[in-house]
């Protein structure tokens, strides 16, 4: 009897053991699963940011980018470290920052991108306009009937479509040259951005990789921020000289 109470008794114990440590397996698994998407999410931003002067304003909604990360981020804050959270949130706010700065810097882009569009149906418009009036034409010349009153309003109409369609050429070349210079500002700006958010991102990718039991080198990370940055700004600077020479 004092046998089987005792077998009993580690019976239980084994089996509460082993529930709790399905328990805590779970909830490794878990945080696991929501550190790698923040740390995913985290990743993408900076791309994300890269294209905003591409997206059109009028039927996205740009703030919307940033609706996975903050998703990740809140995830995080439910099952992370106090400090982890903490940067979590700095990290969350100052993205929001970036995003109204940059927003504003890119609203002379959304803007000529408009300018482009319309400039571009209008040059299309009379570009087609003036092949219908050609063919028109030659099809009056191989028809040998010939109508002069009928030609020579083709013939004005023609001129018209033709000095409209090469002004809207020029106006769209001339819109592509401001959104080049517009781009190249605003790409600037972005650099100067993320410099400022990087040690930050670093910062919780560390703390992430602390919480998972990953080793971690905060150094080397540093040293390979700053090399991408260097090498950024070279790729910039190169571009820039490459746009300066064509002018």
């Amino acid at each position: 009897m004092i046998s089987n109470a005792s077998n009993t008794k580690r019976l239980l114990k084994q089996l509460e053991h082993d529930a709790n440590q399905k328990e805590r397996d779970r909830l490794n698994n878990l945080r696991k699963e929501v550190y790698l998407k923040a740390a995913e999410e985290t990743a993408k931003v900076g791309g994300f940011f890269g294209r905003i002067p591409s997206i059109d304003p009028v039927t996205q909604n740009i703030g919307d980018g940033l609706s996975e990360f903050q998703s990740a981020s809140a995830r995080l804050q439910l099952v992370a470290q106090p400090e982890t959270v903490v940067l979590a949130r700095e990290l969350n706010l100052k993205y929001g920052e970036i995003l109204l700065h940059l927003l504003k810097k890119s609203t002379p882009i959304h803007h000529i991108n408009i300018q482009i569009k319309i400039s571009d149906s209008f040059f299309e418009n009379n570009h087609t306009e003036a092949s219908r009036i050609i063919a028109e034409m030659k099809q009056i010349n191989e028809s040998g009937k010939y109508n002069s009153e009928k030609f020579i309003a083709l013939k004005n109409s023609l001129d018209e479509s033709q000095s409209l369609a090469d002004l809207f050429s020029k106006k769209r070349a001339e819109l592509y040259r401001e959104h080049e210079k517009s781009l190249k500002s605003y790409t600037e700006e972005l650099v100067e951005q993320i410099k400022l958010v990087v040690p930050l991102q670093d910062a919780l990718m560390v703390a992430i990789r602390k919480e998972l039991d990953l080793v971690s080198y905060p150094e080397k990370i540093e040293q390979t921020t700053q090399s991408k940055f260097y090498r950024l700004s070279a790729s910039l600077k190169r571009l820039t000289n490459k746009s300066n020479s064509r002018k």
